[in-house]
């Protein structure tokens, strides 16, 4: 009896001092009937990398309707005026528990402080991730998905869960459930070096005495002015530019400088205005970037020039780029 009592109570003290367990909750899980023309292929592997993003609950989303009718009835006094950015994220921006309790969980889970990034106002936070690590956190499993009607696939998983007293924090996490965009192979270095993709000055100065035009596999912005007949722009208005809205694609500055040397008249020292919307950092040269966002100010600026463009940069969640 005494053994048995004294079996009772070390039994209750181990109960006492153990850590509580962590109990995890699907927070999405996709109806699969809804995408039927992606097909699941190929589980990723442990050691690839992939960027991952957990958006966090926002405060005062009720209220947007109404703040923004406030703004936009001629009827109202504060019509036709504009919130500061800063004002904008002290009235949506998450809680601070909410941030801390993310990141209390991240640190917890392995993901060390400095890989840790947010947005500007802090309603994302983002890091790059193992597949392992991702799948261990969210207790998941990640796939390659494929549409069957177009030529791109992406990273998904089924569904996937958090910790309980977390899911009041967490709007949603990608890559998770949702099909869209397309995902790309990580490289160390661009496809093509920039030397390759760009003509020398010499064959530019050759090309200056013909037709603009007559090359239709390299279309220049000589060709883009001759077909729309566009002048020789030779006005600077202070304080106006063209704005170019990028959404997930960043431009090489180092590309940019080599066009405007072979392609263009214009100073490779000019230097672009960036806004980056929603993350803390401008980021530029990604290795598996599409390009889009080069041909887009490279065909833009020789348009306008002497007036500059402000490049208006947004971090997406539809293209994630998949790395080693």
């Amino acid at each position: 009896m005494l053994l048995t009592s004294t079996a009772l109570i070390l039994l209750s003290a181990a109960t006492v001092g153990a850590a509580p367990s962590t109990t995890h909750v699907t927070h999405e899980r996709r109806n699969i009937h809804s995408h039927r023309h992606w097909e699941r292929r190929s589980r990723l592997e442990p050691h690839d990398v992939i960027p991952l993003r957990i958006g966090l609950s926002q405060r005062n989303l009720d209220q947007g309707h109404d703040l923004l009718m406030d703004l936009s009835d001629p009827n109202l006094e504060n019509y036709g005026t504009h919130w500061t950015a800063e004002q904008i994220t002290e009235m949506f921006s998450p809680t601070h528990d909410s941030i801390e309790a993310i990141r209390g969980w991240l640190i917890g889970s392995g993901i060390s402080e400095d890989r840790i990034n947010h947005s500007l106002g802090y309603e994302w936070i983002h890091f790059d991730a193992t597949v392992q690590e991702a799948e261990e956190l969210l207790q998941t499993e990640y796939h390659v998905f494929e549409h069957g009607l177009e030529s791109h696939s992406t990273v998904a998983c089924d569904e996937y869960k958090v910790p309980s007293h977390l899911a009041r924090h967490i709007d949603f996490v990608y890559p998770g459930v949702a099909l869209a965009g397309s995902m790309k192979k990580r490289s160390t270095k661009r496809d093509m070096r920039t030397e390759d993709q760009i003509v020398t000055r010499y064959v530019l100065d050759k090309r200056a005495t013909a037709d603009p035009c007559d090359d239709l596999d390299l279309i220049t912005p000589a060709c883009i002015q001759h077909i729309y007949n566009v002048p020789k722009g030779d006005k600077k208005a202070p304080g106006n530019s063209l704005g170019i809205f990028e959404i997930g694609s960043w431009y090489s500055p180092t590309a940019f400088k080599s066009f405007l040397a072979n392609y263009t008249d214009i100073p490779p020292e000019v230097t672009l205005s960036n806004i980056t919307i929603d993350i803390s950092v401008t980021h530029f040269d990604p290795a598996a970037d599409n390009g889009e966002a080069d041909l887009d100010i490279d065909m833009a600026l020789p348009l306008i020039y002497p007036q500059n463009i402000k490049c208006i940069k947004l971090m997406t969640t539809t293209t994630l780029p998949l790395g080693n």
